[in-house]
């Protein structure tokens, strides 16, 4: 059984760069309160027409170059996304269409911050079984388009912003090279008031 390893990595974040001083002229706030809270000094946020595939077909350019393989030698993607382009189909099929790619599967996963991880371990379960060679792994977010850039936001306005991560699995013969584990969980249980907690309803 064939080991799953990393071949190659790649990132992209948009070109504009947003500064602390810049959120003081739309909110309570300043360079010292939110260097002071979070160590931030600057983020990434996108322009009028960027989009989220924009920034998963840069950061896919890199892992394919760092991997030294073309983009046709992908068997699968799986694109780790809670901020898609479109809800339907999802970036996944967007970002194979933009490489050129023929009808390989491709598709997205909504997982949050967990997103890359059980899109990761999802590659190497693929991998592992021999159901592919080589899978294109992409985790992307945009942001910066759905917070509160207010007074009443800045808690979270301040720390979000815009990038793309992506690696390529591949599959190795090497005994002691590759991936070794993942240990995965969930917990449903969510707050329903400040001294009560209830399961979600299966």
């Amino acid at each position: 059984m064939p080991n799953a390893v990393i071949l190659g990595t790649g990132h992209a974040v948009p070109s504009r760069t947003v500064r602390n001083d810049e959120f003081a002229s739309v909110m309570d706030t300043s360079d010292d309160w939110i260097r002071t809270r979070t160590g931030i000094r600057e983020r990434h946020w996108i322009t009028p027409g960027e989009t989220g595939v924009d920034l998963g077909l840069a950061a896919t350019r890199q892992a394919l170059a760092m991997a030294g393989i073309e983009a046709g030698e992908l068997d699968a993607i799986i694109y780790a996304t809670i901020s898609p382009d479109h809800f339907l189909p999802g970036n996944g099929v967007y970002l194979q269409h933009r490489l050129g790619l023929g009808p390989i599967p491709a598709f997205d996963i909504r997982l949050q911050c967990a997103g890359f991880v059980y899109a990761l371990s999802m590659a190497d379960t693929f991998v592992r079984s021999g159901a592919y060679r080589r899978i294109l792994v992409v985790a992307q977010e945009i942001q910066s388009t759905r917070m509160d850039v207010s007074t009443r936001g800045r808690h979270t306005a301040v720390i979000f912003a815009d990038g793309a991560g992506a690696v390529v699995v591949g599959a190795s013969d090497a005994p002691n090279r590759g991936i070794l584990t993942f240990d995965l969980h969930s917990d449903g249980v969510m707050p329903r008031s400040a001294g009560a907690r209830s399961r979600v309803p299966s």
